[in-house]
Parts: C-alpha cells; sequence; structure tokens
C-alpha cells in the first residue's frame, strides 16, 4: 500500500484550506477537540511531556479567555 503523507494529497490539502478560513474561535476550539481526542485515546506515541506541553498551551488559551 502507497500512502502519501499528510499534505501531499488532494483531500488534505482541501482540508487545510477550510482550516485557513476559520475565525480564530473555530481554531481554538478545534485545538481544544484535538487535545480532548488524544487524551481520550492516548495513542502509544502521546507522551507525559506532549501532555503537559498541549495542556499549558490550552491552559495559556483559557487565560486569556480565547476558548471557553
Amino acid at each position: 500500500m502507497n500512502m502519501e503523507p499528510w499534505g501531499q494529497n488532494a483531500a488534505s490539502t482541501q482540508a487545510f484550506t477550510s482550516l485557513n478560513r476559520l475565525k480564530p474561535e473555530d481554531n481554538n476550539a478545534v485545538l481544544f477537540e484535538l487535545f480532548q481526542l488524544l487524551e481520550d485515546y492516548a495513542p502509544a506515541w502521546y507522551t507525559e511531556e506532549h501532555h503537559n506541553r498541549a495542556a499549558a498551551a490550552l491552559e495559556e488559551l483559557l487565560s486569556q479567555s480565547l476558548i471557553c
């Protein structure tokens, strides 16, 4: 199976382009959703360091009232 890396096919390029059109608050909601997915599924590569960095970044957004 020959899989193209993320960003190398039309579907991923289209998805990325549509993400660029989101308002900042939508982007923050997407980041929060991705964080929740990582926390819920905890893939093998998702280390405590990744968790701490992501949690700190989200905490910063929350303190600035950029996400609810």
